[in-house]
């Protein structure tokens, strides 16, 4: 009697673990793409924000079962980000893991049981700025990179060369 209850609500509760895993997975898909992605800027590399000014606020790591979604972990740091008022988040690494525990049934059988972990860290960042370079009048590599593009003319380059020199 007891296996005949025990099996079926055991098969049922697996299917529903698998339903709410891709449920909860779509959701927090939809969360980041729709709402979290415009409030919160994404940047993968310190490179990208070469022409930016910003304030470090803190440096987070997560870990996540990335059964449903293997960037779990990136999502769990943009919803951090966005709770604790930052503006941006720099991913600084983002890695993909297995890891593989046993369960002990008996003393003769056991199942090795693999899942994989998305592990994240990432830098808050606040006071996102786009710094604009001002090119120095006084940079005559400047004046050349623009005579060599075709920019300016040779005698634009010249004068301005000459007025460089003279101060």
């Amino acid at each position: 009697m007891i296996i005949i209850v025990f099996v079926p609500g055991l098969i049922l509760s697996l299917i529903f673990k698998f339903i709410k895993i891709s449920r909860i997975a779509k959701l927090d898909d939809f969360i980041f793409n729709k709402f979290l992605i415009n409030k919160i800027k994404v940047f993968y590399s310190i490179d990208e924000l070469k022409d930016y000014s910003y304030d470090k606020m803190e440096h987070l790591s997560t870990r996540a079962f990335a059964e449903g979604n293997l960037n779990q972990a990136t999502i769990d740091l943009a919803f951090m980000a966005f709770e604790k008022g930052a503006e941006g988040i720099i991913i600084v690494s983002n890695n993909i893991g297995t890891v593989t525990t046993t369960a002990i049934h008996n003393k003769n059988s056991s199942t090795p049981i693999k899942r994989m972990i998305n592990s994240c860290e990432a830098i808050l960042i606040k006071n996102i700025k786009r710094v604009e370079l001002e090119k120095s009048n006084f940079d005559l590599n400047y004046w050349f990179d623009l005579k060599e593009k075709g920019a300016i003319t040779s005698e634009e380059y010249e004068k301005k060369k000459n007025e460089l020199l003279l101060k």
